[in-house]
């Protein structure tokens, strides 16, 4: 598995838990702090979200809070 593979697959799973939670790009892109366009390519696959963002998803899909010292 290359890394153009993760990433598409990564931006897979972004998207469906947008979706899931019916949010636009937009409404997405501003709980997490990011552009709208930065989405976009997140979920095309064109580029990584960092670590918090990933950590910021995570939680909203399964509904949970970071602790203070784990926020990005």
């Amino acid at each position: 598995m290359n890394n153009e593979t993760i990433q598409i697959g990564i931006g897979k799973r972004i998207a469906e838990c947008r979706r899931e939670k019916q949010l636009t790009q937009d409404e997405l892109a501003n709980r997490l702090g990011v552009t709208a366009q930065a989405l976009s390519q997140y979920e095309r696959g064109l580029r990584y979200p960092d670590v918090g963002i990933l950590k910021s998803l995570w939680c909203l899909k399964y509904k949970c809070r970071l602790p203070s010292g784990i926020r990005r």
